[in-house]
């Protein structure tokens, strides 16, 4: 799907992990648009040149990355883990459970 899109997106995953090597292989192997960037200190960059910030975590307790993108106004599709919850309020993000549906916030 994203092939045919023009300007093709482009994924960009910042930090590390046990599996970035295989990963790193998929995306050669399927040639798909994702560059690994490693660990980096200069997040707030990455979010000021980022349409969108994802947080994919199964557990986390107070994430940084997520209280970096909703300080630098970036938009965050987050887990409904950990404190994620409670950052929604006014703030112009949305949540996916569980249950698949997405939960926007008010």
């Amino acid at each position: 799907m994203w092939r045919a899109l023009d300007p093709q997106p482009l994924l960009v995953i910042a930090g590390e992990g046990a599996g970035r090597a295989a990963l790193q292989r998929r995306i050669d192997a399927e040639e798909l648009p994702v560059r690994l960037l490693g660990r980096r200190e200069d997040v707030p960059a990455l979010l000021a040149a980022a349409d969108v910030a994802v947080l994919s975590s199964r557990w986390e307790a107070r994430s940084l990355l997520a209280q970096e993108a909703l300080h630098a106004g970036v938009p965050l599709v987050a887990t409904a883990v950990g404190g994620c919850r409670s950052w929604w309020g006014r703030r112009r993000s949305w949540c996916r459970t569980g249950s698949r549906r997405p939960w926007r916030a008010r």
